[in-house]
């Protein structure tokens, strides 16, 4: 039979307690087998009497039964330390994805840091998803992006399924939790899905803007990106010997990764899939800033021999306290913005916008579906279907036309 106790009330007996304390219980759950022991197993933090002995009864028979788990009092941090080091462990996942359920851990800390996830519930997680969603922060003017709860989500239904398992907690909290859908205004709607992207007027207005007033480099990285649709961290890691000058074609085969924002770190990985290794042609112009490129590559590499890494030979390698090592992404992001201010156009886009706007303008030129996946190096049909194949400005005036065209000849 299980017995409860109230710990630390100094309260008058005779009167109804008004100082706080808690109820104890000591559950009895036979002896052991082995040392013929009593098997006790305490619980506290109860209102009542009631709720205490219930709660120990409720433990007597999962004991019984063989379904008792002794829950581990460890904080929600230390948790999901011991998770993400358990889901890099078992391999067959890039450091990208590791990546994004670091991040995703990160937002959860925000909401769970020191609290014992035995205490996490699911009305405690649930909060935390409508929290996300609405705006708040000193420079968060709206929440989370959808894609931010899903990622988020996807995290959480990992990490706490595989606290149940591992014997940290009974219950999963995230089972019955929802991710709130976010409303939009119907005109916001009908944008969704299509991804951010210049049209030929704003794209030649940035190049000219960058070629203008930035560095040589800077102009040969974004004039190649939108010449070519290669990805940010193809061209980040592209070589000498990926470029063919006489076929005007330009190897793709590798890619960068860098979690730590530090050059000396980098991993040259394979591309996403198989199609992403590819050659493309390239125009004439393309080759004739590459070589450029190259060759002022060449001149740092001499002056800083000595310090220079030259393993890959690099064509946008770094020139200042790394010479020789792969740029990192985020620099390339930063001097994009600056440009696209300085000409007036929409801050809002990175260099993966670049590619979007290869991709459509290669739709408004006519290029066929498979001309365009094969050259932007995507594995299915649908997704260079979904993603990139949005109608350009003269393409809906085309279209427009046409019917017109059509109505008159009636």
């Amino acid at each position: 039979m299980p017995y409860a106790r109230k710990r630390g009330c100094k309260c008058d007996k005779k009167k109804k307690c008004s100082c706080g304390a808690t109820w104890s219980f000591t559950a009895n759950c036979g002896k052991d087998p082995v040392t013929g022991e009593r098997i006790q197993i305490p619980g506290s933090g109860y209102k009542t009497k009631a709720e205490a002995l219930a709660a120990a009864k409720e433990i007597e028979i999962q004991y019984k039964n063989g379904t008792y788990v002794k829950e581990k009092k460890v904080s929600f941090r230390e948790f999901s330390n011991e998770w993400l080091k358990h889901y890099q462990s078992l391999g067959g996942v890039s450091d990208g994805t590791v990546d994004i359920r670091r991040h995703a851990i990160q937002r959860m800390l925000k909401h769970f840091d020191k609290i014992p996830v035995p205490q996490i519930t699911t009305k405690m997680y649930q909060d935390m998803l409508i929290k996300m969603k609405k705006p708040g922060g000193k420079n968060k003017k709206e929440g989370y992006a959808q894609e931010t709860l899903i990622s988020t989500h996807a995290a959480g239904q990992m990490l706490f399924e595989w606290g149940v398992i591992h014997g940290y907690i009974k219950n999963n909290p995230t089972e019955h939790s929802k991710i709130p859908r976010i409303d939009k205004q119907y005109d916001v709607m009908e944008e969704e899905g299509l991804p951010k992207y210049l049209e030929k007027e704003e794209l030649a207005k940035f190049l000219e803007t960058v070629r203008l007033h930035g560095s040589f480099k800077d102009y040969a990285a974004f004039y190649t990106l939108a010449y070519t649709g290669i990805r940010i961290g193809e061209l980040a890691v592209l070589c000498e010997e990926d470029l063919f000058s006489e076929e005007c074609q330009l190897r793709i085969n590798k890619t960068v990764y860098n979690g730590k924002c530090k050059a000396t770190e980098f991993k040259l990985k394979k591309p996403k899939t198989k199609t992403s290794r590819r050659i493309i042609d390239i125009d004439e112009s393309v080759v004739e800033i590459l070589e450029k490129q190259i060759a002022m590559q060449k001149k740092v590499k001499m002056a800083k021999r000595n310090i220079y890494y030259d393993k890959h030979n690099f064509i946008f390698a770094n020139s200042d306290r790394n010479p020789g090592y792969p740029e990192h992404r985020n620099l390339f992001v930063r001097h994009m913005r600056k440009y696209l201010k300085l000409a007036g156009l929409n801050t809002e886009l990175s260099p993966h916008s670049l590619r979007h706007t290869h991709a459509s303008l290669l739709a408004e030129a006519e290029a066929t579906i498979e001309e365009i996946m094969d050259r932007l190096g995507h594995k299915d049909d649908h997704t260079t279907r979904i993603i990139y194949l949005h109608v350009t400005k003269d393409m809906k005036k085309k279209t427009s036309r046409k019917f017109a065209d059509l109505m008159r000849g009636i």
